[in-house]
């Protein structure tokens, strides 16, 4: 699972910058060799995925998170507070992952 920051410039009031986090969880876990991907595993009650979510949540660097995931695993996310919206797992949306990691 990876988080990416982006740095995003909007006016309110006076201009000022929101920080946004973009969680890539769109992976079959497949090294893993889970029969479910890595960030929906449970850990002490809890999807690995919720546990970045909720520190994303709460800090107070982030102001909102999008979320990458294919449609199957989306209803099972618990969505935190400063969630905007899902981004489903599209090549074009990988060629655009892949050029943010280079």
């Amino acid at each position: 699972m990876l988080v990416h920051y982006i740095g995003l410039d909007r006016k309110i009031g006076e201009s000022h910058k929101m920080n946004t986090a973009l969680v890539l969880a769109g992976g079959t876990g497949t090294r893993l060799g889970a029969d479910i991907p890595k960030q929906y595993i449970q850990v002490n009650g809890r999807m690995v995925i919720d546990y970045c979510l909720r520190t994303l949540n709460e800090s107070d660097y982030i102001d909102a998170i999008w979320i990458v995931a294919e449609p199957v695993w989306q209803d099972k996310i618990k969505v935190p507070e400063k969630f905007i919206s899902f981004i489903i797992k599209t090549e074009k949306n990988l060629q655009i992952s892949q050029m943010c990691l280079n």
